[in-house]
């Protein structure tokens, strides 16, 4: 049970290794796409049509489908001024009640920001600009990164109440490893 369990972990961790590298290259194709649109202004005197638009929407995609990856390094900012003066087992029990808030919050992006989603699929929801772009792909960005991040939330609560068990139960003379 413990080793398919891990594996599950192991394909989860890969998922939001890839999400974050699709990120790094909407980054790239964003410089991309300023640079170009940078150099076309001013040495030919022609902007490239809607390509500020085109970077707003990829702006989407670069914020939510990093976050779950930043979650999993804990590389969000934190604040510990307070919580360092605590004992472990607090602070634990903090983090615990931190991640079970962002996943209430996360569930509720998560579903409101899929039934936009799928409203601008159904209606075929497109830009008004020269170029008519669908905005059901970035807008499919934010429930697709908010519902990975809700299952990184779901792990790291499980992994913080299993290592929280196991201090109560080392108090108690039994060994836990965790």
């Amino acid at each position: 049970m413990a080793n398919s369990s891990s594996i599950v972990v192991k394909k989860f961790e890969a998922l939001e290794k890839l999400m974050i590298y699709l990120s790094a290259v909407i980054v790239a194709i964003m410089m991309l796409l300023t640079a170009t649109d940078v150099f076309l202004r001013y040495v030919f005197n022609k902007p490239m049509q809607d390509s500020f638009e085109l970077s707003q929407f990829m702006m989407a995609g670069l914020v939510f489908l990093g976050i779950p990856y930043m979650q999993s390094i804990k590389g969000h900012v934190s604040v510990e001024f307070l919580t360092s003066r605590l004992s472990p087992t607090a602070r634990e029990i903090i983090k615990i009640l931190g991640y079970l808030f962002g996943l209430f919050i996360y569930v509720i992006v998560t579903r409101q920001s899929g039934l936009f989603a799928l409203d601008a699929w159904k209606t075929n929801d497109y830009t008004m600009g020269i170029v008519h772009y669908p905005l059901w792909p970035a807008k499919s960005t934010v429930p697709l990164g908010s519902g990975i991040l809700c299952i990184r939330l779901i792990l790291d609560i499980v992994h913080g109440s299993v290592k929280l068990l196991g201090r109560q139960t080392e108090g108690k003379g039994g060994k836990v490893s965790s």
